[in-house]
């Protein structure tokens, strides 16, 4: 019976684990779009380029650049 609820909690802490990795890799994530966004949006107040040249020069991402877009527009 020791042996089943040590492992039962192995697996919770296992579990608990992996779910807070998920959860630092997508704050991660977040925290580098927001940081992308926020020199997009400089660059195109700054030196009155668009969005896309900015993104351009900045050589982000496509995957990147859709989620900047979307962003962009509920801003703009």
């Amino acid at each position: 019976m020791c042996k089943a609820i040590e492992e039962i909690a192995a697996r919770a802490a296992r579990k608990a684990m992996e779910q807070a990795a998920i959860e630092k890799e997508e704050a991660l994530k977040e925290q580098r779009v927001s940081t992308l966004f926020d020199s997009v949006r400089n660059l195109m107040e700054s030196l009155s380029w668009s969005a896309d040249h900015a993104m351009e020069v900045l050589r982000i991402s496509e995957g990147d650049r859709d989620l900047l877009t979307q962003r962009l527009q509920k801003v703009l």
